[in-house]
């Protein structure tokens, strides 16, 4: 009987103190060019699960840009591009994470006559940069009131903001593009204790009852 109570009581406290984890993400593919800027939203951890022990959030931002240049003179020659500081970025919640570039530089390239094509490619044309960033930031929470506001049966929003500019100083008869992609993501996780099961408490119930009988 000792060693079957001792087995029922201890089996009933490991399930009942047993930790889960629910995991939530958002993403944004394709920021400045097939994507409007939106808002990234997370669902809150519902109390009726049962206690939040800690909250995991990791905010994500990244973007990708390259600058073509293209002769359209129907004769080659020696080319100056310059970049009067071109910029970009993607900005997750007002700073919480942001990537951007710039650039402020001045490009000398050599190209054929216009082969007919603008595609910054080929013998008139060329890519003379190519710029990116990214950035992760990691958040852990485990103090009551930090946590507070991710607890609830709604959702926790995060602005995504995005930005470019392109000023440039070309030759007559030329043209450039700057092309720029980005992405934003953040992903929640959340560490809880579960609210036991009625099988967990009928179990704990059983082997109180049985404690009981025993000390008696």
């Amino acid at each position: 009987m000792k060693n079957f109570l001792f087995i029922i009581t201890i089996l009933a406290i490991t399930v009942a103190a047993q930790a889960n984890l629910i995991t939530y993400s958002d993403s944004i593919i394709g920021l400045f060019d097939l994507m409007p800027d939106r808002d990234l939203v997370i669902s809150q951890f519902n109390p009726a699960l049962g206690t939040l022990n800690s909250v995991t959030i990791t905010f994500h931002t990244a973007l990708q840009g390259s600058l073509g240049f293209e002769n359209l003179k129907r004769f080659g020659g020696n080319f100056t591009v310059v970049t009067n500081n071109i910029m970009a970025y993607v900005v997750i919640g007002g700073g919480i994470c942001s990537s951007g570039y710039t650039d402020n530089q001045t490009y000398n390239v050599t190209l054929g006559a216009y082969d007919g094509s603008t595609d910054y490619a080929g013998t008139s044309g060329i890519e003379v940069a190519a710029l990116s960033d990214d950035d992760t930031v990691p958040f852990f929470l485990n103090a009551p009131d930090s946590m507070a506001q991710f607890i609830g049966t709604g959702n926790m929003t995060f602005t995504t903001q995005t930005f470019s500019m392109m000023p440039l100083g070309l030759p007559t008869n030329s043209e450039a593009a700057v092309n720029t992609t980005g992405q934003a993501s953040v992903t929640i996780e959340y560490d809880y204790t579960p609210v036991p099961e009625p099988m967990t408490i009928a179990i704990l119930s059983f082997a109180g009852l049985l404690l009981r009988k025993k000390i008696a």
